[in-house]
């Protein structure tokens, strides 16, 4: 499987290749002004005769049908970071070059054995490195990047639809009827076609099941999801065929300008045919009445100048006659045709208005539903809520006098505990003071007798 997905890649790179250089060619360069070739791609006499042509024809087919690529690509790209050593390294192999490089440059010795007033400082100049993608050895090739168009319709398709509207306007013309009717049923055949398979897909225009009928949809919202969704398509239809109508509109102007061409042509052709069959005519009048020239020549060429001059207003008159029925015609489907678009866009507006405020409507509805729903959960949250700051509250109440009782049976036992240590120190003070007065006692007692005796 690997060698197989190798091959495969090694073969989408060689092709690259070739069509990358085919495209820098001088022939593809003179054909970039010109249109692209799109799908689908008609089949003409140079194609089915010249045998290039009709393998270019084939690989276009080829082309078609597989608009994949058959093989994925994943590239992992990896940022690599300097070690430590590494960097080392380099910073060694920098140095060892400068020593090499000052060791070898005589100017550098000289103005530093020399005189030193002598030594201008060297002018460096930076310059941007430039990145090298490709060596000279390798072919230039600039590389472009190719997408796929997409197939909206392709050559299968076509020729069956074509196949089908033949055989349909065969049958149409076998029954009797005018190539006109004939056509306009075919196409309107093939329309109600087209019609029926996007509705089928979409099933945006189909009969109710009865089954669901039965069934009553409560989710307004599931609803409206999917009238909006059966909208945006209906919207994508008719902007579709909007556009394929301005594309039939401007092929219709095409043409008339293409008529208006060829009928002023047409009737320069028959000017000059006329003019030309007067001038033979009067010609063989001529031989055929030279003899008689000289008798009947005056009468003869005022009756030519009358025939003449008749002949030229009656063409006068029937180009006249012509360019006025032109006008008309064509004044008149210009009329039909903007009438016809003016109704169209009146009535897609009005739709459009209608499906818009039935949109609003259907908004507006579901908006007051889930206001009111919104206003439910917010009562019953501020309910709750009141119900969980009393409690918090109380719990607050209780935990306040509980840490007051505590506080004060604190103080209490710390005013007992003072008041002991008060007496205690007191007890003290008083001992102290009786011993010391015990003593001064004593001493005054001594010294009472040891005068008595000094004085014996």
């Amino acid at each position: 499987m690997d060698e197989h997905n190798e091959m495969v890649l090694a073969r989408a790179e060689n092709l690259l290749k070739l069509v990358n250089r085919l495209h820098n060619t001088q022939f593809m360069q003179m054909l970039r002004r010109f249109k692209q070739v799109t799908s689908p791609i008609m089949k003409t006499q140079v194609i089915l005769s010249n045998p290039d042509f009709n393998n270019a024809y084939l690989l276009w087919l080829y082309l078609d049908r597989y608009n994949e690529l058959d093989y994925k690509l994943s590239v992992n790209k990896v940022n690599k970071r300097f070690t430590q050593n590494y960097t080392k390294q380099l910073n060694q192999a920098l140095m060892f070059l400068c020593s090499a490089l000052l060791a070898n440059d005589k100017s550098a010795d000289d103005s530093i054995g020399g005189d030193a007033s002598s030594y201008t400082k060297p002018v460096y100049k930076e310059k941007a490195a430039k990145t090298v993608l490709s060596l000279p050895s390798e072919v230039d090739i600039d590389p472009i990047k190719f997408q796929f168009e997409e197939m909206q319709i392709n050559e299968y398709y076509l020729s069956k639809n074509t196949q089908i509207l033949k055989q349909q306007f065969n049958n149409l013309l076998n029954e009797g009827n005018s190539p006109k009717v004939a056509l306009k049923k075919a196409l309107a055949d093939t329309l109600r076609i087209t019609n029926a398979l996007y509705e089928s897909f979409f099933e945006i225009d189909a009969d109710e099941d009865v089954f669901y009928q039965l069934i009553k949809e409560d989710d307004p919202e599931k609803m409206y999801k999917d009238a909006y969704d059966k909208y945006i398509i209906a919207c994508s239809v008719r902007e579709v065929k909007e556009q394929d109508f301005k594309k039939t509109i401007a092929l219709e102007k095409k043409w008339q300008q293409e008529l208006l061409k060829y009928h002023k042509l047409r009737l320069l052709e028959h000017a000059e045919k006329a003019q030309k069959g007067n001038a033979d005519i009067l010609q063989q009048l001529k031989k055929k009445y030279k003899d008689k020239l000289d008798v009947c020549a005056a009468k003869e060429f005022r009756e030519k100048q009358l025939l003449l001059r008749k002949h030229r207003a009656e063409t006068e008159v029937f180009r006249k006659k012509l360019n006025q029925e032109y006008r008309a015609e064509k004044k008149k489907i210009d009329m039909e045709a903007k009438k016809k678009l003016a109704a169209e866009r009146e009535r897609l507006r009005k739709q459009a208005a209608a499906n818009q405020a039935k949109a609003e409507a259907q908004l507006k509805e579901t908006l007051n539903k889930l206001n009111a729903e919104h206003a439910e959960r917010m009562k019953k949250m501020r309910e709750e809520h009141k119900l969980k700051v009393a409690q918090i509250k109380g719990k607050a109440k209780q935990q306040i006098a509980a840490s007051l009782q505590k506080q004060k049976d604190q103080i209490k036992k710390s005013q007992q505990n003072q008041r002991l240590k008060a007496q205690q120190i007191i007890e003290q003070r008083k001992k102290a003071l009786k011993e010391r007065e015990a003593k001064e006692k004593e001493r005054l007692k001594e010294e009472l007798r040891q005068k008595v005796t000094g004085n014996a």
